[in-house]
């Protein structure tokens, strides 16, 4: 019974906050993995933090507003980030199970050309720590970058139901 009044009052704000809390949630994973862990994050993996962190910075600006039409863009903004985030992530998974090959970072150097010790130390120096297309650690067979394409699709997808069901009752 308190699910169907919850529901009747339902509004952009709190779709915005939802996405907010959510995305916050996965940086927090994100950060507890890399510094508790010790799960070091491939440059891929730091590209898909900054959807979230728009989302986040979004929901408090929302907190702020009050105006449906500056509250209907900050919604469409996010949804759009966290669209915008399970691409990226679609795209890191198949970098991990090499149907795409990396870009920038990702991708291996080719060291053979490099004829003194400085090149070689700024070679070194810019490669990435981690590779994208080798993931350090699977849970129950999926890989973190999988893990994170399902949960922004999840949460995707909840934006979406919320905004249908906000859409018939208004």
């Amino acid at each position: 019974m308190a699910m169907i009044t919850f529901s009747k009052n339902l509004n952009l704000k709190f779709i915005i906050i939802f996405l907010g809390a959510f995305s916050f949630f996965a940086l927090i994973a994100a950060y507890i993995s890399q510094y508790v862990f010790d799960l070091q994050p491939c440059i891929l993996c730091i590209y898909q933090r900054w959807p979230y962190f728009l989302v986040v910075a979004i929901t408090v600006l929302s907190i702020f507003v009050s105006k449906k039409n500056i509250l209907t863009i900050l919604l469409a903004i996010s949804i759009l980030a966290i669209f915008g985030e399970s691409l990226l992530a679609f795209y890191h998974v198949m970098v991990e199970y090499k149907i795409f090959k990396g870009f920038g970072g990702c991708s291996e150097k080719d060291l053979s050309a490099i004829t003194n010790i400085v090149e070689l130390k700024k070679a070194i120096n810019d490669q990435p720590l981690v590779k994208c297309s080798e993931p350090q650690f699977h849970f129950l067979g999926l890989t973190m970058a999988f893990w994170n394409m399902i949960y922004s699709l999840i949460l995707l997808t909840f934006a979406i139901y919320f905004i249908c069901y906000k859409a018939r009752k208004d």
